[in-house]
């Protein structure tokens, strides 16, 4: 995020304390759902759940690995002990990344989503206060009108933008573009399973 033009909450959406963050919970998110099918001890799910990233010692690691997901690793596996051996179990490091990618646009989303909802809230008051007046947004904000009704114009083409395009309101849909933590726990684990037992047969 360029520093002048970030907003406070959505630079700490895109910060790298919440990236790594999301690491994190991508990888206890998989192993619980490991331990659902009987590859990681059930018992060592509550050990792993208190897992941390100490960002200091990451970034020691990193001046040697020169691998920021090894790094990662490497910071967390120390906060763990033994059962450090059962994180990033079947994992590359695009699941962890692609998975945790989603969920940062998630976040960004809501904070858009609302953000749409005032806009289409003072366009609103503004149609009715200032009906006469100088009315903007126009598909993508960028050309003006001028004349009688043009802040009802303004409000209805944004309010017409969000009908058409229904999906845009919804962060769920960002789970689609990526390995959602859903995903692992529901269907990633099992086709892994399913794939090494055909190849077993």
């Amino acid at each position: 995020m360029i520093e002048r033009y970030s907003r406070p909450e959505m630079k700490k959406v895109w910060s790298d304390e919440n990236k790594f963050n999301k690491w994190l919970e991508v990888e206890i998110a998989v192993c619980d759902a490991w331990a659902e099918v009987g590859v990681v001890p059930r018992e060592a799910v509550p050990k792993i759940k208190l897992a941390r990233c100490n960002f200091k010692r990451m970034e020691e690691i990193l001046k040697e690995t020169h691998h920021d997901m090894t790094a990662f690793l490497g910071s967390v596996s120390e906060s763990l002990g033994k059962e450090s051996r059962f994180i990033h179990l079947g994992l590359t490091s695009s699941d962890i990344m692609d998975t945790a990618l989603s969920m940062q646009l998630v976040e960004a989303t809501d904070i858009l989503n609302q953000d749409i909802k005032e806009l289409l809230s003072v366009l609103a008051q503004k149609a009715i206060e200032l009906d006469d007046s100088l009315g903007i947004l126009h598909r993508l904000l960028s050309d003006i009108y001028r004349g009688k009704g043009q802040w009802d114009k303004a409000l209805a083409e944004a309010e017409l933008a969000v009908s058409i395009h229904p999906n845009s309101m919804n962060p769920g849909q960002f789970y689609n573009t990526g390995i959602s933590i859903i995903c692992y726990k529901k269907c990633r684990i099992k086709s892994i399973i399913c794939h090494k037992e055909c190849q077993i047969k």
